[in-house]
């Protein structure tokens, strides 16, 4: 008997919660033994179904949610599309069929299941029953294994074991994890693409982090620069090690807004059991959704569907790591406090030279994927010592970048003018939001009038009561204002902007300047 075979298992496994009960520790064969007993007592599909089961169990496992998994040696790989289950369920009948010479009672029951609808009823049943099925929940379940080429890994103690189907895991890396393993390739190359020796630890940091599958640190980091500096490279020989735990998704994942919440969400489903998620960005600018990025890097449930498949919630074991040529545009500190308290922009201001570029280097690093996990790991062995200590490089870029999506500043100084009688709140918000239309910026970032007093307030421009309203000293609304239609504005999915405004009639036309004009006691010079 192999040691898969002897291998003890629990009566109802990890199965949904109706075979969550503990029970006795039996081995496989003992079960198969029970399974066979329990194929003698039906019929047809369901005599069909305890035969497969006591032939396939321990090397298939249908997770609920998301289909039948494999075991490949190393972990349970998804048989996407069921091939290798069908394949399975007509090897059991064409066995059956084996034994049904002189035993009418099991021809009949080979004959009814023998058909493309026989099969998918006798995986139906099989998926169902004790040891054959789990919960999406209970795969991938201990964040602090990490599956590598060579065994797996506790990073709690950094002991490695070999591979074992009972921790029920669906990755694994493409690195082996060799302790003491380096590259200098991969050492040079970080060195030369961020010369700041604070930066690439931060990174080593981040990225050790992101070994752990559960959410750590609420932070997300954005590698940004212009192009040529190495940045993709670096991401590229990440992934490249971690295998089946890396992944890129697409921006427009942080950009998702869906009306009806049980349509499938494949972007959001594909997160499901990753460690490290990079989106890549490089062309145009975006206007993130300040509410999913907080709701992927808040550690909360994910609720997700994959096409033609139920609904699955899982908890986040992704880090996110977004990869950019043009910073993407956020709400302002004022307007969103959160979104800031997450964001990390790691500036790569090098440029490599054409002469010093080597276009065959991540061919090269693609070598180097088993010193680049034992820099990831040594990196998480830091973490625990200091924890993710942005460096002041780091805080610098970010606080320059939060700066700069400040719509208030740009605000006053692209449409205000300072000195004179100065504007009131009312007349400066309405130009603020008439701006603010004109700039893309969605209504629902817009901030309200008491928010955008406080804002002008933090500019050194407060407030102060007069007879005419609450007005802002030496803050005026320039005369050359852009003044745009005062239709509602539609709401557009993020990351669109809305079309330009159309050329108006040479009509006289109102705005907020006709509002002071006629103000008892105020000239206009």
């Amino acid at each position: 008997m192999s040691e898969q075979e002897s291998r003890p298992t629990q009566s109802g496994g990890a199965a949904p919660e109706e075979f969550a009960d503990s029970g006795p520790q039996i081995t496989i064969a003992e079960q198969r033994t029970i399974l066979l007993d329990d194929a003698r007592k039906h019929r047809k599909h369901v005599r069909a179904a305890h035969e497969f089961a006591a032939q396939w169990l321990g090397k298939l496992l249908y997770v609920v949610g998301i289909g039948w998994h494999h075991w490949d040696g190393k972990r349970w790989a998804e048989d996407k599309g069921g091939t290798r289950a069908k394949a399975a369920a007509m090897e059991t009948l064409k066995a059956m069929w084996g034994l049904a010479l002189g035993d009418k009672d099991l021809a009949s029951d080979v004959m009814a299941c023998s058909t493309a609808s026989g099969v998918r009823g006798v995986l139906e049943l099989a998926g169902s029953l004790e040891g054959m099925c789990a919960a999406a929940a209970d795969m991938d379940a201990d964040p602090y294994l990490l599956n590598c080429a060579n065994g797996t890994l506790d990073l709690h103690g950094l002991e490695l074991r070999p591979h074992d189907p009972d921790d029920r895991i669906t990755k694994v890396t493409r690195a082996a994890y060799v302790p003491g393993a380096r590259s200098e390739l991969w050492e040079d190359f970080l060195a030369q693409v961020l010369p700041d020796d604070h930066v690439r630890s931060y990174l080593a940091r981040f990225f050790g982090v992101g070994l752990v599958g559960k959410v750590l640190e609420h932070v997300f980091p954005i590698a940004t620069g212009t192009g040529r500096n190495g940045k993709g490279v670096a991401y590229t020989s990440v992934l490249h090690a971690l295998g089946d735990y890396g992944g890129v998704a697409d921006p427009a994942l942080m950009e998702v807004v869906k009306s009806n919440p049980n349509a499938p969400s494949p972007a959001f489903f594909d997160l499901r059991g990753r460690r490290m998620v990079v989106l890549s960005e490089t062309d145009t600018k975006i206007r993130l959704s300040a509410s999913v990025l907080k709701r992927l890097t808040g550690g909360d449930p994910i609720k997700a569907r994959a096409l033609r498949k139920d609904p699955i919630e899982f908890l986040p074991s992704h880090s996110f790591l977004m990869v950019t040529n043009h910073l993407p545009e956020l709400p302002s500190k004022v307007a969103d406090p959160a979104v800031w308290s997450r964001v990390r922009a790691v500036p790569f201001n090098v440029v490599i030279p054409p002469d010093e570029q080597d276009p065959r280097l991540p061919e090269k690093l693609e070598l180097a994927a088993d010193a680049i996990l034992t820099w990831m790991v040594a990196g998480l062995g830091e973490y625990w010592e200091r924890g993710l200590d942005e460096p002041e490089a780091v805080q610098e870029r970010t606080s320059e970048y939060a700066e700069g999506q400040d719509d208030v500043r740009r605000f006053v100084a692209e449409q205000c003018e300072t000195g004179g009688i100065g504007d009131t709140t009312t007349v400066l918000h309405e130009s603020y939001k008439d701006w603010c239309t004109a700039e893309g910026i969605y209504r629902r970032d817009q901030l309200g009038r008491s928010a955008f007093a406080d804002a002008l307030a933090r500019l050194d421009y407060p407030s102060v009561k007069e007879r005419r309203g609450m007005v802002h000293q030496g803050l005026n609304v320039l005369r050359e204002a852009l003044t745009v239609s005062k239709e509602p504005m539609v709401e557009l999915p993020p990351g669109q902007r809305p079309a330009a405004v159309p050329q108006q009639s040479p009509k006289p036309q109102t705005s907020v300047w006709d509002e002071v004009a006629e103000a008892p006691g105020i000239m206009l010079l």
